[in-house]
C-alpha cells in the first residue's frame, strides 16, 4: 500500500510539473515571437548575445539545486525540525556566497568581455550594457532563490511551481508587449521587465516558503561542519558540471573546427530537440527525487531500492516513447519543423540526440540515488572522465574523416557507458554496510 501511495504521489507531482512546463514553453515561444517582431533581428540578437554571456554565470546553479535538494530531502527524512533548519541555513549561506561570486565575476571579467570582445551593433552598445547589468542581477536573484525552491521540492509542494511558472510566463509576455510600445528603448525595457519578473519570483519564493514552512528561518549562522559538508558536495558536483560543459560545448567547438559553422546550426537544432523532450524527464526527476532523498535520510534501504528501480523504468519510458517516434520519422519531422532551410545532416544529428536522451532519462533516478548517499567523490570523478571521453572520441572521429553526425553519436555512446556505470554504482551503494551515511566524500 505504501508503494502504491508513493507511486501515486510521484505521478500527481509529475502531472503538475508537466502542466507548468507546457505553460512556460507555450508562453516563452509566444514571447520570443512577439519580441523578435518588436525588437528586430539586431535588437533581439543583442539581447540574446548578452544573455548567453550572462548564462555562463549561472553554470553552477544546477549543481547548487542538486545540493540543496539532497540535503533538505535527507533532513526531512530524518524528521527533526532542527536538522531541517540547520540544512537550510547552510544552503542559504552557500547560495548567498554564490550570488556574491556571480556579481563579482560578472562585474569584472564578464563586463570586460562584454566591452572588449562581444560583438554587438554600435547603436545597441549602451543597451547591451543595461541588459548585462540587469542580467547579472537576475543571475544573482536566481542563485539566492535556490534553497527556497529546493525546500518546496523537498516538501513536495509542486503546485508552488505552477505559481512561479505563471509569474515567469507573465513577465515574459509583459516584457515582449511593453517592448512594442512607441517611445521606449525596446531592448532595455524588455530586459528591465524580465529582471522585475525575476525579483518578483524571488519574493514569491520567500513568501511561499515562510507560509508553508513557518519553522524554517533565514539564519546566517550554521554549524561549520555542516557548511563544509554541503560545500564539499557542491564542489564535487562542479566537477561533473565542467565535464558536461566539455562534452557538449567543447564538442560543438570541435564540430565547428572540422565541419564549419553550418554544422553548429545542426548541433544546436539537435540539442534543442533534446531539451524540449528532456524537460518532461526533468519534471519527473523533480517529482521523485524528494521521495528518494527522504527514504535515504530515514535509512529505508528497501524503499530506496524499490523507488530507484521503478522510477528508472518509468523515466526510460517517458523518454523512449517520444524518442522512438522522433527517431523513426526524423527527416519528416525536421522538414515540418525547419522547412527547406534545414541545416545539413540534421536528421542524423537528431536521431543520435534522442538516443542520448533515453540514456540520460534512465540515468536520472540512478544519479539521484548516488547523490542521496552523499558519497559522491568517486561518482563525479568517473562521470567527468566519461564526459571528457565523449569529447575525445568525437574529436578523433572527426579528425579521422568520419561524417559530422558521428560527433553526436560519440556523445550518446559515452552516455550509454555512463548509464551502465551508474547502475553498477547504485548496486554497490545499496549493498554496502554503510547504507544511510551522508558524508560528502
Amino acid at each position: 500500500m505504501a508503494g502504491t501511495d508513493t507511486a501515486s504521489r510521484i505521478c500527481g507531482n509529475s502531472a503538475i510539473l508537466f502542466v507548468r512546463t507546457a505553460l512556460v514553453a507555450i508562453c516563452g515561444a509566444a514571447a520570443v515571437r512577439i519580441a523578435v517582431g518588436a525588437l528586430g533581428a539586431d535588437g533581439y540578437g543583442t539581447y540574446a548575445a548578452v544573455s548567453a554571456l550572462v548564462g555562463t554565470l549561472v553554470l553552477f546553479n544546477g549543481v547548487m539545486e542538486q545540493t540543496a535538494r539532497r540535503f533538505l530531502g535527507c533532513a526531512m527524512g530524518r524528521g527533526g525540525p532542527e536538522e531541517l533548519q540547520t540544512a537550510f541555513s547552510s544552503l542559504f549561506v552557500l547560495s548567498l556566497a554564490l550570488a556574491v561570486l556571480m556579481v563579482a565575476v560578472g562585474e569584472t571579467i564578464g563586463l570586460w568581455y562584454l566591452v572588449r570582445r562581444l560583438s554587438v551593433p554600435q547603436e545597441y552598445s549602451s543597451s547591451a550594457l543595461v541588459c548585462y547589468h540587469l542580467g547579472v542581477f537576475l543571475a544573482a536573484a536566481s542563485a539566492v532563490s535556490v534553497p527556497f525552491s529546493a525546500l518546496m521540492v523537498s516538501g513536495e509542494r509542486m503546485s508552488f511551481f505552477l505559481v512561479v511558472g505563471a509569474v515567469e510566463s507573465a513577465a515574459a509576455i509583459a516584457a515582449a508587449l511593453v517592448a512594442k510600445m512607441r517611445g521606449v528603448n525596446g531592448v532595455e525595457v524588455f530586459a528591465g521587465v524580465l529582471a522585475a519578473g525575476g525579483a518578483l519570483s524571488l519574493i514569491v519564493h520567500i513568501v511561499c516558503c515562510r507560509a508553508v514552512f513557518p519553522g524554517v528561518r533565514l539564519r546566517l549562522f550554521c554549524p561549520a561542519a555542516r557548511l563544509r559538508e554541503a560545500a564539499a558536495f557542491l564542489s564535487w558536483g562542479t566537477l561533473s558540471s565542467v565535464g558536461n560543459a566539455v562534452k557538449y560545448k567543447g564538442t560543438s567547438l570541435v564540430v565547428n573546427g572540422f565541419a564549419g559553422v553550418a554544422f553548429n546550426a545542426t548541433w544546436d537544432v539537435a540539442i534543442k530537440a533534446w531539451q524540449y523532450l528532456h524537460g518532461f524527464c526533468a519534471d519527473f526527476m523533480q517529482a521523485f527525487s524528494p521521495v528518494l532523498f527522504k527514504a535515504w535520510g530515514a535509512g529505508e534501504r528497501r524503499r530506496v531500492a524499490s523507488v530507484a528501480a521503478w522510477t528508472t523504468f518509468a523515466s526510460f519510458l517517458i523518454a523512449a516513447v517520444p524518442s522512438a517516434v522522433v527517431f523513426a520519422f526524423a527527416p519528416e519531422l525536421v522538414r515540418v519543423w525547419l522547412g527547406e532551410a534545414a541545416p545539413p545532416q540534421v536528421a542524423a544529428f537528431v536521431r543520435c540526440s534522442v538516443v542520448n536522451l533515453v540514456f540520460d532519462a534512465a540515468s536520472n533516478p540512478l544519479t539521484t540515488t548516488i547523490l542521496a548517499s552523499g558519497r559522491v567523490a568517486l561518482y563525479h570523478s568517473v562521470a567527468c572522465s566519461l564526459s571528457v571521453l565523449g569529447f575525445a572520441v568525437a574529436w578523433l572521429l572527426l579528425a579521422s574523416g568520419f561524417p559530422a553526425w558521428t560527433s553526436m553519436a560519440a556523445v550518446a555512446a559515452t552516455n550509454g557507458l555512463a548509464l551502465a556505470y551508474r547502475a553498477l554504482h547504485v548496486w554497490f551503494i545499496l549493498s554496502r554496510n554503510s547504507f544511510g551515511e551522508s558524508t560528502a566524500t
